[in-house]
């Protein structure tokens, strides 16, 4: 399953949270080194959450429809599509048959990753555009972008749109409503 470790524990109270196409690998290897477990699944942050107040969960969010063109473009782009089989080789195709059914880790809603029993587990939420400097502030680490997809392909999204926003409003609601 998708939470199964999607956690770095930096230390006892601290708690990074990692989502597919939101700098996962990037998060990863700038932590890993600092971690004192860098594994760590939702229910022991929610375990830690429970016997200390104080614990604190950080997570990024980023635009849904950006971190969907960037899954579209990873998968088509670097020849690794993993949905062959639904004849996914279009932008539209890949809404229609991925995107709005949610399968996969890459494409789910980005709450979902970090939801237990329909609550929300990180207590911060940062755009994924503030990355670098959220990791110098408060992940006290200097940035480096691993694996960065590049975008191959441009694409229409205004293909279904009103469908996108509804299917991701809860993240579109994390996403905007944080201060800028």
């Amino acid at each position: 399953m998708w939470k199964e470790k999607t956690y770095m524990e930096v230390s006892d109270r601290f708690y990074v949270g990692r989502t597919s196409k939101v700098g996962q690998t990037s998060i990863t290897n700038m932590l890993a080194p600092r971690c004192s477990r860098p594994n760590v699944s939702i229910g022991e942050v929610i375990d830690a959450k429970n016997r200390n107040s104080d614990v604190r969960v950080i997570a990024f969010i980023r635009n849904p429809l950006d971190r969907l063109q960037s899954a579209f473009s990873y998968f088509s782009g670097n020849g690794q599509w993993t949905v062959d089989r639904l004849h996914v080789n279009t932008w539209e195709s890949f809404i229609d048959n991925c995107a709005l059914v949610g399968q996969d880790h890459h494409w789910a809603p980005q709450h979902l990753l970090h939801e237990h029993q329909g609550n929300l587990v990180p207590t911060e939420w940062y755009h994924f555009d503030d990355f670098e400097e959220v990791s110098r502030s408060i992940l006290g680490v200097e940035p480096q972008h691993r694996n960065p997809s590049k975008r191959r392909i441009c694409v229409d999204t205004t293909y279904r749109e009103e469908e996108l926003r509804d299917f991701f409003s809860v993240d579109w609601d994390i996403y905007e409503n944080l201060a800028i």
